[in-house]
Parts: C-alpha cells; structure tokens; sequence
C-alpha cells in the first residue's frame, strides 16, 4: 500500500497573539504550530499569517513548525501551504510587546544579546502585560518567582496577563530548557510552574507555558483560569503529589462569598510520563475544584507507575457541597498507553449536579489492575463518543467501563446520565466485562462495537443494551500499534452521527463516507500508513514517504480472539 499524499492539518499552536518586530534580529515572535502532513522537511512549503509570508523556519518537521513572524505578518489566519494545498487556518493577532531571552544565569536585560535571569523576567511579567519569554538552553533549578514553596516559578497576582496579551513562558526553538528538581537528598522537592494559591480571591490568569522539558519530582504545571499548556515534555511524580504532573483548580470565596473556580484552560499536545510514585492518587492530568471550560485534547500519556492511578481523573473535591458545576470539559484525541505500567485512564469521581463531561477519539492502550475498569465514573453526565480501546480491561471482575455509586465527603454520588456511541472496546483476554453496573443504572450505547470478551449481552453486568451495536466481530485494525481501518472492517461506515464531533483523530472531517466510522479513526482509501513511525513517539498517524519508504512490516489482526502483545 502507498501512503497517499495529503493537504496539511493544522491543530493549534503555542501563541495566538504576539509582535512582529523586536526580539531576535528585529524580527518578532517565534511561533509553533502542531499538526500533520507538513513534511518531513520545508522544500518550498511555506507559512503565511495574516496573508503575509513569515520570515524564518528554525524547525520543521511533519508534525511541527516553528517560525519568527517578520515584518510581514499581520493579524489573521495562520495557514501552512504545501505542494498538496493549504492548510486550515488558525486565528493570530499582531499586537504590541516586549520580547525576552532567559538563560539559567542571564545578567543581561534580556535582549537576545544580554539574556536575563530567570527571576528578572518574572519581575517583568509583573509590571506589564504580554510578555513573552524564550527560555534558552541550560538546567533551571531554582526557585525564581515567589520563594518559600518549593516551586520553581511561583506566579503571583501581579504576573496575569490579559485577554489578548498573554504573559508566556517558552522554549526557545531548538533548545532544551530543563526545568529539574535536583537530586533526591540535596534540595527540597519542587514542582515546575503555578501559581499562588495563597491568593485566594485572585486569579493568576491568562498564562503560556509551552516546549519547556520539566524532571521534577513533584508535579510539573499548576494551571488557573485562561491558561495555554502546550506541546511541554513532562517527566514527573517521583514522588507521591496527590494531584497530577498538569493540574488545575480552586474554589476560594470571592469579595461576595461566591466561589471562585478555574475556567478556561486549555491542555494541548503534551508528552507526560515517567511516574513513579507507585502512589494510586498521582495523576496526569488531574482537574479539581470545579473547573470549568476545559479543553484537554492531544496528548500522549505513558509510562507512569502510579499503582493503577489514573491518567486523568475529573475530581471536583467537595463539589455537591460546594455547588460545583462543571461544564465544557473535553476531553479529546489524546494517546494513553498503560501497556507498561496497567492503570485505570479515564475517570470521572466527583462532580457536582449537571455537570457534563465529553470524551472523544481517544485512543487507550493496555490494561488496568484486578477488579478495576479501564474507564470509570461515578457522577455526572458523561459521553464517550468515537474511543478506540485496545487490549483493554482487567482480570478479577475487571472490565472496559465501569459505573457506580459512592458516598464521599457525606454526599451519594451516582452518574447522573452515561452515553456510549460509536466506540470500539477490543477487550484482552484477562477481562470479566465490556461494562460492568454496579448499580443497575441505565446505559444508552447504540453504535458500539464490543470484541474479544464474546457475547456483549453475556459479558456485561446489567447494562441497558442499545438497538444498535456491532457485538464480537474483529474490528479489523491494520496492526497492533495502528487502529485505523482496514477496507473490511465492520466499524468502517457502521457509527451514527454526533453533532459535536466533526473530525476524527487525524483531523478528517467526519463522515469521510455515508455514516461515521466507528472508533477514533474514519476510514478513507490508503489511509492506512504504510511506514508508521509506532505509538512509541506518539506519531500513529504515518508519514507520507514521497515514494522512497523502506519496507514496512504490516501484521494484521485476525482470527477470534484478542491478541495481546
């Protein structure tokens, strides 16, 4: 099979707003954008913003560029345009601001020249709005904002950005700036960037943190309301955090006795791993305390040792009691991999009444431990649209999806409503369960297909059988670390459509045929990539080789039960 040449997608990026001049040799901000089907290298592609071609392209890659704006630029659409055509547009606005180089040492101004310390540019980011930092290379390990609390940039009130001029904190490109924790026994144990939570009333807001490389023995980033997290590479939790590598949340009483909540974040293209607290309250990605509007979409997850913690867990601490309602939380084409460390992945504890939870084109690999479900809730109202499990589940009464009741800080919580359309469960063998109810609730799933287990109405606990579902066929994916579609497969054209979910994990609109496909991944001819790259670097989506690939070895899918590798 040749893999198809395509038009580029773009997914986001790093700053939507910044200047076009100062900075490094006058020519503004360097900008990132994520997606696929740039190319491996520039040729004669090139990235206009605004109508006007940037200047410069110090990384290029098929998933990731980075350019300096330049004179050129003007407030507009970011598009990428290759021989294949252009891109989709992203929004960006040139505005004024001051542009800074950091270096672990810096005794300069900040010029690129004449870097600045790393608590300098904080100084900075308190006294103006729309700063924008480039952190270059070398080992930040100190405490460089508000000292005391083990914290390597502790962000204060003062630093909050506003709407449209965001203070952020970056990677210089090309560059690895290491925020670290020193060595276990010579230093306290920090974390790498939050905020305040000293200042109860306040919001430390509208903040970037991006292509930063954080080893820190307790968590990485603490989020606040209008926070950017992008594209970070996130080694943390060595130690037990009881909260995540990103978290985010605050309930505080405002000047009226009301409660202030985070809202409005965005967690977008991160890489978290590396674990290791054996602790089962240590997280990923860990949204407390009535967040809100929150959108984490694209990140690869594994390789964490937190005793069948979680990878994301929606857990709003005393949310009935404090009428905590969370809505707007999606959760979206994230990569989870548990095959080295089984864990639960996807989690739902505790939500205030009304809160509603989206989860779609999830990928999930591997298993959890004995008795527990690969994905869980107890509260609110959650939607799983268009997932791909794979060798999901575990022994014990283990299963796929799990829902129950609990009574926690003195309120029963139960899931309000559970919604399951369109997902593919591939169960591994170990597995007593597609879905196990706990509490005889009721389960509206149409549209699903359920493989490896047997039958689905044999091997669920008192669920609600939908009118629709594919039950123990193969999905017949092209391999056992690629879950796009082979042209048989009974979840090609087999799903129902879901207003809100318009593209599929590799950003193809939905339905790329008649119906929807059912999983994460529609089907289209050749899209099965041929030199895939694996999911060990997070890249499931293949390359487009120009015709010069090395041979790939496909092993496909057959026979009647799971493969488990």
């Amino acid at each position: 099979m040749v893999a198809l040449a395509a038009a580029p997608v773009l997914f986001y990026s790093d700053l939507t707003s910044g200047p076009n001049t100062g900075g490094q040799n006058n020519k503004g901000v360097f900008i990132t954008i994520w997606g696929k089907n740039f190319g491996a290298s520039r040729g004669a592609s090139t990235v206009s913003v605004g109508g006007g071609l940037v200047d410069n392209y110090p990384e290029w890659s098929d998933t990731k560029v980075c350019f300096q704006l330049g004179a050129n630029a003007a407030t507009g659409n970011i598009v990428l345009t290759t021989a294949e055509g252009a891109s989709n547009a992203l929004s960006f606005t040139v505005r004024a601001g001051n542009i800074y180089f950091i270096t672990p040492n810096g005794t300069g101004d900040g010029n690129y020249a004449a870097p600045m310390n790393p608590s300098d540019y904080v100084i900075a980011t308190q006294s103006e709005d729309g700063a924008i930092g480039y952190f270059r290379a070398g080992t930040y390990n100190q405490e460089y904002g508000h000292t005391g609390w083990n914290t390597i940039i502790m962000l204060e009130l003062a630093s909050a950005g506003v709407a449209g001029a965001e203070n952020a904190f970056v990677g210089y490109p090309g560059e690895v700036a290491l925020f670290q924790t020193q060595p276990a026994g010579t230093a306290p144990d920090r974390s790498g960037i939050t905020y305040d939570g000293n200042d109860n009333q306040n919001p430390t807001s509208y903040i970037v943190v991006s292509k930063l490389y954080f080893d820190t023995r307790l968590g990485a980033i603490g989020a606040d309301s209008y926070w950017r997290v992008i594209g970070n590479d996130i080694e943390s939790g060595d130690v037990q955090m009881t909260s995540g590598q990103i978290t985010m949340g605050r309930y505080w009483p405002d000047v009226d006795s009301n409660f202030y909540t985070s809202h409005d974040i965005k967690i977008l293209g991160n890489s978290l791993h590396g674990g290791r607290s054996h602790v089962s309250v240590d997280h990923c990605i860990y949204p407390a305390a009535g967040t809100d509007d929150l959108e984490i979409g694209r990140n690869h997850m594994y390789d964490n040792d937190w005793n069948n913690g979680v990878l994301i867990s929606i857990n709003m601490n005393e949310a009935y009691a404090k009428g905590l309602t969370s809505t707007g939380i999606h959760i979206h084409d994230n990569l989870f991999d548990t095959t080295n460390y089984p864990s639960r992945q996807l989690g739902t504890f505790e939500l205030g009444d009304g809160s509603e939870i989206y989860y779609y084109n999830n990928v999930l690999i591997g298993g959890c431990a004995g008795g527990s479900g690969s994905i869980y809730a107890m509260s609110g109202n959650v939607h799983y649209y268009n997932n791909t499990t794979y060798n999901s589940g575990a022994d014990n009464m283990g299963s796929v999806f799990s829902f129950y009741c609990g009574d926690v800080y003195g309120h029963h919580y139960c899931p309000e409503s559970i919604e399951l359309r369109n997902n593919i469960s591939y169960s591994n063998s170990g597995t007593t369960f597609y879905i196990r109810n706990h509490d005889n609730m009721t389960i509206n799933q149409d549209y699903n297909l359920w493989y490896g287990l047997g039958d689905f109405n044999t091997n669920s606990e008192n669920a609600v059988i939908g009118t629709h579902g594919i039950n123990n066929q193969n999905p017949q994916f092209i391999s056992t670390s690629d879950f796009h579609l082979q042209s048989t497969s009974p979840a090609r054209n087999a799903g129902t459509t879901i207003a809100s979910v318009t593209t599929d994990y590799d950003g193809l609109g939905r339905p790329q045929e008649t119906n929807y496909a059912i999983g994460a991944y529609e089907y289209t001819d050749g899209s099965g990539p041929t030199c895939s790259d694996g999911i060990q670097n997070g890249d499931e989506t293949g390359i487009d080789c120009g015709g010069s690939c090395p041979p790939c070895t496909i092993t496909q899918i057959t026979g009647t039960s799971p493969m488990i590798h």
